[in-house]
């Protein structure tokens, strides 16, 4: 499927502020066609890929004597030194994968003025890509970062392979309580503990998928856990904002609305008010790129508008 194609054929969204399981289900046949092994650079400034994954590892298969056209670097000298004939190392591409979802479901989530929520473009992000590793036989697990106490099947789905386990990730998603109102904030010392505990999960060479707004990545002490990571994993780091955050216009006094029970006024003409949402939103972005340039490492800026196929067409298409 071609970026063309992609945005011909796009689905329509059944609600920007409600999630939909079937729309979700929906997407697989869009996800089929991402591959979460391959990306391409993208030059545009909401969301410049910068390194490629490793894909799946390699794991060791056999030795055996050296033939034309091996390559020298797998050359195993032992064997080569004790037989007196060059022998080569061979390696396989492993079976699978194991792909690990952190999805943010804090209240800043439940947020926009155009297009979706960004918690509704996080479960299509995750669907899309969800999608796409089982079709490729990878399992999969999710964290849903919330400030409940993790339960089986509710915030947290531990590795399973196929469409199933898809299902029941997306269940969680779409049942969370948070679409009733009940949201609550995740600190800094329990962001750590709930990262800390899916790269403990995740066990070695897996490809972790960040999908947040930026503020699960704040502070230090996470962002220093988030780093050491990378030293046996893949991450795919998706920021999601609002036009709003990126560009407040001066548009007099506006309501904004958190969740059902609390609602605030913000004076959009005050120009203390705008610049300080500006640095705000500035310090988000650092957390999209603090790792930039290190191997293994993927980010993305993603704003409400977007459509999530197109954006991840635009890298991970076939």
């Amino acid at each position: 499927m071609t970026y063309s194609s992609a945005r011909n054929l796009l689905p329509q969204r059944p609600s920007a502020v409600l999630p939909d399981l079937d729309y979700l289900i929906h997407l697989r046949r869009y996800g089929l066609h991402l591959n979460l092994h391959r990306y391409r650079v993208c030059s545009r400034l909401s969301g410049n890929y910068l390194s490629r994954l490793h894909g799946r590892g390699m794991e060791f298969d056999e030795v055996r004597a050296y033939q034309f056209g091996d390559d020298p670097r797998s050359i195993d000298w032992q064997v080569t030194a004790r037989t007196g004939r060059p022998h080569t190392k061979v390696f396989r591409e492993e079976k699978e994968r194991p792909v690990w979802f952190l999805i943010d479901y804090s209240p800043a989530m439940f947020f926009a003025t155009r297009g979706a929520l960004k918690a509704i473009l996080a479960n299509e992000y995750a669907a899309l890509l969800a999608w796409s590793a089982i079709e490729r036989g990878d399992r999969i697990g999710a964290m849903i970062l919330d400030d409940q106490p993790l339960t089986v099947n509710r915030n947290l789905f531990p590795f399973r392979q196929g469409s199933r386990q898809v299902m029941t990730m997306l269940g969680g998603l779409v049942k969370h309580e948070a679409w009733r109102g009940r949201q609550g904030t995740l600190n800094d010392d329990l962001r750590f503990q709930r990262l800390s505990l899916a790269i403990k999960l995740a066990g070695k060479g897996a490809l972790l998928i960040l999908v947040s707004d930026g503020r699960f990545l704040q502070s230090q002490m996470v962002k220093q856990r988030f780093r050491q990571a990378l030293r046996h994993h893949d991450i795919c780091n998706i920021l999601l904002f609002d036009p709003f955050e990126a560009r407040l216009p001066s548009a007099g006094i506006l309501p904004i609305r958190h969740n059902e029970k609390h609602l605030v006024y913000l004076d959009s003409d005050d120009r203390k008010t705008r610049e300080r949402l500006h640095r705000q939103f500035q310090q988000r972005l650092k957390s999209l790129k603090f790792c930039d340039g290190q191997s293994g490492y993927v980010s993305m800026a993603c704003s409400t508008e977007d459509a999530p196929m197109i954006r991840l067409q635009q890298v991970f298409g076939e």
